[in-house]
């Protein structure tokens, strides 16, 4: 199986999630054929997602794949919501797809652009944690922190793909905060 095919299966399981989430029709009642049988989508999270378990042969080995849409009420352990799941609510269509042998992020079909994850396959699904998120009494908040100048922050150019509610926020700024009273 080329790359091409790969994107090509991954890009229609995206559209049927997707297609389903607009129609507001049963995600069960959505089938995907693959080169080892026909599969039924599926919901997770007590019904609210939708996504589908499924296996593709690509030719050395069996995948096995798990595409779920985004959580857009994911919250980290401090009640934020999370950077993608504040994507979701804007209306991003995200796709996560997992491999269920290793429980293993492969990336995500954001808006129908394919991106790898940025360890592939080395962080396990249900256990990442980012160090950023850290707070106090996190073995990591009591790491030195590096002041920021903020006279040194690099200027962000145009369209380079910087979320639009990012860029929104700080063209609403009358001018930087004044870092010195925090």
């Amino acid at each position: 199986m080329t790359n091409a095919q790969k994107m090509e299966m991954l890009q229609m399981v995206f559209t049927k999630i997707f297609l389903s989430k607009l129609k507001g029709t049963n995600i069960t009642q959505e089938v995907i054929v693959t080169n080892t049988g026909t599969f039924t989508g599926r919901g997770f999270v007590n019904d609210t997602l939708r996504g589908f378990d499924f296996t593709a042969n690509v030719g050395d080995r069996v995948v096995e794949l798990r595409c779920l849409e985004q959580n857009p009420n994911k919250t980290d352990q401090f009640g934020n919501l999370k950077k993608f799941a504040l994507l979701a609510r804007q209306g991003h269509q995200i796709m996560w797809v997992i491999d269920r042998k290793t429980n293993k992020w492969l990336g995500r079909i954001m808006d129908g652009e394919w991106k790898a994850t940025f360890t592939p396959a080395t962080t396990p699904a249900n256990s990442y944690q980012p160090a950023a998120t850290a707070g106090a009494g996190h073995p990591a908040a009591s790491q030195t922190e590096i002041p920021i100048e903020v006279d040194e922050l690099p200027e962000i150019p145009n369209d380079i793909g910087v979320p639009d509610y990012i860029l929104q926020d700080i063209a609403d700024m009358d001018e930087p905060p004044d870092w010195g009273n925090y």
